[in-house]
């Protein structure tokens, strides 16, 4: 049977259904998924911190303004995001105005 190409083989990417190149990319790109990965977790661990420091009284707004101040780079989007992730609220529930970090947080329940 003839590959790609009509060399007589087939690669992974024939094997997956994609083209070559977006294999190639996606590969190349595998250490900065990895740092990414790794900056979420310290990120996720920082708003942790940041809310347990306020006793669970700051929600994203609070969390947000916070961690800008001690010059975090971060959107009041990203750490919503992290909150909803953590509290497992589906996106459908995230539609709806709410910034507590988590089930009993004291705001927008």
């Amino acid at each position: 049977m003839a590959g790609v190409g009509g060399g007589g083989r087939i690669g992974v990417s024939g094997i997956l259904g994609v083209a070559c190149s977006s294999f190639c990319r996606w590969r190349s790109t595998a250490e900065d998924r990895v740092d990414r990965r790794k900056a979420d977790a310290r990120l996720a661990a920082r708003i942790r911190a940041v809310h347990l420091e306020s006793d669970g009284t700051y929600g994203v707004p609070g969390v947000t303004a916070r961690l800008r101040a001690v010059g975090e780079r971060v959107s009041h989007k990203r750490i919503a995001h992290h909150a909803e992730h953590r509290s497992g609220r589906s996106p459908a529930a995230s539609q709806a105005p709410h910034h507590g970090l988590g089930p009993g947080s004291g705001e927008g329940s």
